[in-house]
């Protein structure tokens, strides 16, 4: 049974990077998970954790394994929800579409949800009922992106952090971390005037930008630089904080936008009144201007992911046919093999491989038939006397 298990949109940052499955530790838990599901996906960003699971084992019970697996504190039990079947599904495509990200409508979600089908893929920890649950997810997102637009109104964390720090007055950026969310950021950074760019990372053979006002740092320095600038924007995939107070000589009024979870700024620097600093959370705050226009563009659109939801739906439910498809099928060729058996001797040899063709293609006809007949009445909910028949006359010939 699809269902699905995650942390509720309003769990606090500070729990969210505790409970965060993240690529230091999702290869382990994807292992693990194994032994209780058949199928598992996660899809892990800054503001969610969401397992999908084919399992038998649900409820409670499920809960107990997930957190024994991660090793999490039972008290943080009281941020999960957990739905299954449609609803389940539902969910994902939501997700894909940008329903229940912080920012509402945020486009980056979209390649999250891939990443965590190829991650499962690449881990086998999916076959076929998941893999079609997200595919189909996937091509829902990328028409409700398409249809709505909405990249033509800021949407994701990257685009509202520039726009803040512009807002701010900043001219000199250091981005710790040069993965997808600080690639977004100098993305529409090249889009303002500015005067120098610091990205700071572990290999600096990695980052290839040629522009003389992008200078690259390894991480080992970065203390040299910090307090040069007038933001800094850091999106790690560190466990552990990477910029705390004694990290600031030089005090002077800063802008920090940490778009990490878990966070890389620690607890302590808000010890330094000169600093602002925001979070995934803040910075979500910060769109109240596009939430509305992007909300109403949404709302017009729902009925894609209706259309979406039900093609998903109807794929699902005639998956019970696969056994009595394949035995059809599988005595159309008994039944095509046994007459051209027959005739064979009979004939031209010249004409021996018209004649099986003949045979196959005509058995091949009746027994298509009878499949998309048994499809239809399924759809329907009245799949056991069609199938009741049509065994009876084709599965019982002899």
């Amino acid at each position: 049974m699809l269902q699905l298990i995650g942390f509720r949109s309003n769990t606090p940052v500070e729990i969210r990077e505790r409970i965060s499955v993240t690529n230091n530790n999702v290869n382990e838990f994807l292992s693990k998970a194994k032994d209780f599901c058949d199928e598992i996906a996660i899809v892990s960003t800054c503001n969610r954790t969401e397992f999908y699971l084919i399992s038998s084992i649900n409820g409670e019970e499920l809960i107990k394994k997930i957190f024994n697996t991660a090793n999490w504190n039972e008290e943080y039990k009281k941020y999960i929800f957990a739905v299954d079947g449609k609803r389940a599904a539902e969910h994902l495509f939501e997700v894909a579409c940008g329903y229940h990200s912080k920012i509402l409508g945020e486009d980056q979600i979209l390649a999250q949800v891939k990443n965590a089908l190829d991650y499962a893929k690449c881990k086998k920890t999916v076959s076929k009922n998941l893999t079609r649950l997200f595919e189909n997810a996937i091509s829902c997102g990328k028409e409700f992106k398409m249809k709505t637009s909405l990249n033509s109104i800021p949407v994701s964390t990257a685009s509202i952090t520039v726009k803040e720090a512009i807002k701010a007055g900043c001219n000199s950026y250091m981005l710790v971390g040069f993965g997808e969310i600080n690639k977004l950021v100098y993305k529409y950074l090249t889009s303002h005037q500015y005067e120098k760019v610091y990205i700071v990372v572990r290999d600096t053979k990695k980052v290839n930008i040629k522009d003389k006002r992008v200078s690259i740092i390894n991480i080992k320095d970065k203390n040299s630089i910090i307090s040069k600038v007038d933001c800094i924007i850091t999106a790690t995939s560190s466990q552990n904080p990477i910029i705390s107070k004694d990290d600031f000589k030089e005090l002077r009024e800063q802008v920090i936008f940490d778009l990490a979870i878990p966070r890389d700024v620690d607890e302590d620097i808000k010890e330094i009144h000169s600093l602002k600093v925001y979070n995934v959370d803040d910075i979500s705050g910060m769109d109240i201007a596009n939430k509305e226009k992007r909300k109403e563009v949404m709302e017009e659109n729902k009925f894609i992911i209706k259309k979406h939801i039900e093609q998903f739906i109807s794929w699902e439910s005639l998956q019970i046919l696969v056994p009595q498809i394949k035995r059809l099928k599988s005595q159309g060729d008994i039944v095509y093999k046994k007459r051209y058996k027959t005739f064979i001797n009979k004939v031209d040899s010249n004409k021996k491989d018209l004649l099986e063709i003949l045979f196959k293609s005509t058995s091949d006809a009746f027994i298509n038939r009878a499949i998309e007949v048994l499809k239809e009445e399924t759809l329907k909910g009245e799949n056991k006397e069609c199938i009741r028949i049509i065994e009876k006359i084709f599965l019982e010939t002899n």
